[in-house]
């Protein structure tokens, strides 16, 4: 269980920066 936790959270971390890094690549391909 405590095993778990961390990479819930990594992974929950990867989504968010994965998302903003799509939504910054966005407006640049755009402009």
């Amino acid at each position: 269980m405590t095993m778990y936790v961390p990479v819930v959270s990594f992974s929950t971390l990867l989504f968010v920066i994965c998302e903003f890094g799509l939504k910054q690549g966005m407006k640049v391909f755009q402009n």
